[in-house]
Order: C-alpha cells, then sequence, then structure tokens
C-alpha cells in the first residue's frame, strides 16, 4: 500500500539536521560568550537575518533592545544570565531587532548544550 509511513530512528544519519532544519519554532545556539555558533531557517525568517550573517556575532548586541528600540544593557539581559550560569531560563515580551529595522516582541526559551566538555546554548524563539 502506498500510505505506509516511514519510522525514522533517532541514531539515524540526517535525522537531527532534517529535524532542526524543518521546524516550525526559531531556534539558535550560542556559545558560552553569546556569540551565534548557529541558527535553523525558522530562526532566519524571524529574525529576518541570514545565518552567515549571524555567524559568529554577539547576539545580544545584534537583537536585544527595548521597547523603543534602545540597546537593552548586558548586566541587565536574563539570556546572557542563564548563559552565564548554565541554567534554563525563558522570558516572554523581550524585543528584538530583525535584519529589515523592525521591532519584534518575543518569547524565548533555553537549555544547556553540552558536546564533549565544550558549552554551548540552545535557545527556541518565537514571535509574541
Amino acid at each position: 500500500m502506498g500510505d505506509e509511513v516511514r519510522w525514522w530512528s533517532a541514531a539515524e544519519p540526517g535525522f537531527w539536521v532534517q529535524v532542526v532544519g524543518q521546524l516550525g519554532t526559531a531556534l539558535i545556539v550560542v556559545d558560552p560568550a553569546g556569540r551565534f555558533l548557529a541558527v535553523n531557517p525558522a530562526a532566519e525568517r524571524l529574525l529576518g537575518r541570514a545565518a552567515e550573517a549571524m555567524r559568529g556575532e554577539d547576539a545580544h548586541d545584534l537583537l536585544h533592545r527595548d521597547a523603543h528600540g534602545g540597546r537593552i544593557p548586558r548586566e541587565q539581559c536574563p539570556l546572557l544570565r542563564a548563559v552565564a550560569e548554565r541554567a534554563e531560563a525563558r522570558g516572554e515580551g523581550d524585543v528584538c531587532l530583525r535584519g529589515d529595522g523592525r521591532l519584534i516582541a518575543i518569547s524565548w526559551s533555553a537549555s544547556p548544550l553540552t558536546d564533549d566538555g565544550a558549552r554551548a546554548r540552545a535557545s527556541s524563539v518565537s514571535s509574541v
């Protein structure tokens, strides 16, 4: 029958690449200093910026703004605090600056990632 479902194993090569690439939720990964390591296509669309333009940039300096577009001091950023503390965190109503200059309100959640001792932070971001 043509309606058979192919079941994937999470261990299959390429499985997680496809999941992250097709995920409708924006996903960003930053290093312990808060610099972009990777973003998925949903993050590119939401933030109005290409992955290559963000890679290596400071996520806070590039994106985080107050409601009027002004910069937020780093010490007041809950995401940077969570990165420094290697803790899970969530936020709602924060404002980001898109690549086209528009401000958008977002909600986010963050979780620490480790890979052979190297630390990174994954955050999911969505527009509110």
